[in-house]
């Protein structure tokens, strides 16, 4: 479980979210579904489409929640 923590959280750090695809010229908006501009903080943070109930610290506690939204996150 620990090891799919890791894997996911570097996944998410290199910045596999619109703002950063933007910057790197990999699509024309930064715009998250919900209208809002997508970066990592708003996808774990403030999305209402995606947000994990106690964000960062709860997705870096590794309970069994925040494993299954990493799990599931973009499917």
């Amino acid at each position: 479980m620990f090891f799919l923590l890791v894997c996911v959280t570097q996944y998410m750090e290199q910045g596999h979210c619109d703002a950063c695809r933007r910057k790197w010229r990999l699509t024309d908006t930064d715009l998250c579904s919900c209208g809002e501009t997508q970066t990592m903080s708003h996808i774990v943070e403030s999305c209402p489409l995606t947000k994990l109930n106690g964000g960062l610290s709860r997705l870096h506690s590794a309970d069994e929640d925040a494993v299954s939204w990493l799990t599931s996150y973009g499917s």
